[in-house]
């Protein structure tokens, strides 16, 4: 199989003048065993030698193994191939299935990641026939979330009577609004509001809502 693969790109190239992409959906059926770590990493340099000889994008896929956790609970890739895979690729793409909704997402990227509640979204439609672009599922959790947070820092503004607060007023006064116990759990209610763009820092400092 593997010398099919060369053999296939290098008649492409003749043919065609080129490749454009490879897809190999099942790549751990071409080693002999996916925990052997010498097979697996000589295949992954093979292949990241195929991409570089053929001026071409490899696309693998693999499946997590159901048992294995990673650090943080995320599940692992299966065997060493997996773990090899994830550290020379240039991007890992993850596919998770909300009920009916597939939403795709890395953390894993040599450069920037795809957080989970950002990832794009599609579902089977029965109407064309395929899958399309939806914004179910985990989108319409993440955007009620995004406006519980606006709705709480809007109160924060309103009773404080202004449009911008220093960072320790806000919590401070984020705390008394939801009669929080501690700053800290104020505080981190607070960088939610941020990575959600709820509020934003302006040139002064200080932080306001978005607008």
């Amino acid at each position: 199989m593997r010398l099919l693969l060369t053999l296939l790109l290098e008649t492409a190239k003749a043919d065609l003048g080129g490749v454009h992409s490879v897809f190999i959906d099942g790549i751990a059926d071409l080693v002999l065993d996916v925990n052997d770590a010498a097979e697996s990493n000589a295949f992954v340099a093979e292949l990241h030698a195929l991409a570089i000889q053929f001026e071409c994008a490899i696309v693998l896929v693999i499946h997590l193994n159901p048992g294995g956790q990673a650090k943080g609970g995320t599940p692992k890739t299966r065997g060493h191939l997996g773990s090899q895979l994830e550290r020379k690729s240039e991007t890992n793409l993850r596919l998770d299935k909300d009920e009916d909704v597939a939403v795709v997402w890395s953390d894993k990227n040599r450069h920037a990641p795809i957080p989970k509640d950002k990832g794009t979204r599609f579902e089977w439609s029965d109407e064309h026939r395929m899958h399309v672009s939806t914004t179910a599922g985990g989108r319409s959790k993440f955007d009620a979330q995004r406006a519980q947070l606006l709705s709480e820092a809007q109160s924060v503004f309103l009773y404080s009577k202004r449009e911008s607060l220093p960072w320790g007023e806000f919590i401070d006064r984020l705390k008394d609004q939801l009669r929080m116990k501690s700053k800290s759990g104020s505080r981190k209610r607070m960088e939610k509001m941020e990575a959600a763009v709820v509020i934003v820092k302006d040139l002064s400092g200080e932080r306001r809502l978005e607008k």
